[in-house]
């Protein structure tokens, strides 16, 4: 009972420690193919935190199916947008006048050719995308003085556990060896009692 009260707390500290994180993240994306898997969502939102910190800037990323990127769309002076679709494949990275002024265009389309468009050409989305995303936010944090402590994504790309699902998986594990324990030591007992009343030899013991 107190192992299924601690994990029930676990459990909800967990939970809800990972959904307030994601709704304090100054992050807007839509996606509508679900191109990113939940892992690498996780790790847009820590990368728009740090921009938040580091600069006072926010991203959001329209990651589009046949919808052109909306041109119009003025970001914000302090927003980085990032604007994509896929049929046909474009595009756009439109930043405000205070983000323009540390990330100038030349750059901005310099870091597109670098990371994102080898990926694109091969049809792999996510790590586009998360490429870009974080050498624009690298490029930007460490021109205010700051400096990313979140590594590239490679590692992200390639493990789509985070820590918080290794943990819950854990613990789901220990709870499963706490019952077959429970179990195991209950029948040891019942099978103690029943020896002990029916004797060595199979005699009721008292007759």
């Amino acid at each position: 009972m107190v192992f299924r009260s601690i994990f029930r707390f676990l459990l909800i500290f967990f939970t809800f420690g990972t959904w307030g994180s994601a709704i304090a993240a100054p992050l807007s994306l839509h996606d509508e193919n679900r191109i990113l898997n939940s892992t690498q969502i996780r790790y847009l939102e820590k990368l728009a935190q740090e921009l938040d910190i580091h600069t006072g800037f926010s991203l959001k990323v329209e990651l589009l199916d046949k919808t052109p990127p909306q041109l119009k769309e003025t970001p914000k002076d302090d927003q980085i947008i990032l604007l994509t679709c896929f049929r046909p494949q474009r595009f756009l990275v439109k930043k405000g006048g205070a983000v323009e002024a540390l990330l100038p265009k030349e750059q901005t389309e310099q870091l597109q050719r670098e990371y994102l468009i080898p990926e694109y050409k091969a049809g792999r989305y996510d790590r586009g995308i998360l490429s870009l995303t974080y050498q624009l936010t690298k490029e930007i944090v460490q021109k205010k003085g700051g400096k990313l402590s979140l590594p590239p994504p490679e590692s992200t790309l390639e493990n789509h556990i985070s820590a918080t699902g290794w943990i819950f998986i854990l613990l789901i594990f220990a709870l499963l060896i706490a019952t077959l324990f429970k179990k195991t030591k209950k029948k040891k007992n019942t099978d103690f009692c029943r020896r002990f009343k029916y004797g060595r030899f199979g005699w009721r013991l008292g007759q």
